[in-house]
């Protein structure tokens, strides 16, 4: 989340959208928040991360942000550089993990049982100025997982590829190939405005950024 982008600066004076985004019980929290428009960031990207998380083996799960209620380990966002939380839904739960600064909110998690967030390997590009097109965002966030993934298992980002397949409800979650053979890699990707974000898991331990 590009917190300089005009869409995201001062959106927590829009009431109707926060009603959207927040349960009554976030709203509560959002009401005594002294940094209201990191909060309702906060939440936005930690329930995207959730549903990116859990849609992975249940293509048919809800996406409205207020079926996700999350809960934070941090009781204010100012001056918070990190901070750890779950996002619940009626039947599941997401551990996520937020890294926060001036400029943006990048969230990864992982559902409750499952790989731990810090056993995620993550990271965040910012775009260049003529490439933030769609296209130009999603190729961003293709080549800097690529580059990330190459740089832990030694393969030339030559032979690899990020793929995304269409199904009953649009694209399905990217999937990493090398030397056009499918992998196991565990990989999302998102973007917007200025910034490009993946996390992903391999063997082994990434201590996530």
């Amino acid at each position: 989340m590009d917190l300089r982008a005009p869409e995201a600066e001062g959106k927590s004076g829009n009431l109707r959208f926060v009603r959207r985004v927040l349960t009554e019980t976030e709203k509560r929290f959002f009401d005594r928040s002294a940094a209201s428009d990191i909060y309702l960031w906060a939440a936005w990207a930690a329930k995207e991360t959730a549903y990116k998380a859990l849609v992975k083996t249940r293509p048919d799960i809800a996406s409205w942000p207020g079926l996700y209620e999350t809960g934070f380990d941090c009781d204010d966002f100012r001056g918070i550089s990190q901070c750890r939380g779950v996002v619940e839904t009626a039947s599941y739960s997401v551990r996520v993990m937020l890294c926060i600064n001036d400029s943006y909110i990048h969230c990864i998690g992982s559902e409750s049982g499952g790989v731990s967030v810090d056993e995620l390997c993550s990271g965040v590009d910012e775009i260049a100025p003529d490439r933030r097109n769609p296209q130009g965002q999603s190729e961003a966030a293709r080549h800097a997982a690529i580059r990330s993934i190459a740089r832990l298992t030694e393969i030339s980002p030559s032979d690899m590829e990020i793929k995304r397949h269409r199904g009953k409800r649009g694209f399905g979650p990217p999937l990493v190939y090398i030397s056009k053979k499918p992998t196991g890699v565990d990989l999302s990707l998102s973007h917007h405005g200025g910034f490009a974000a993946f996390a992903f898991t391999l063997q082994g331990t990434c201590q996530a950024r």
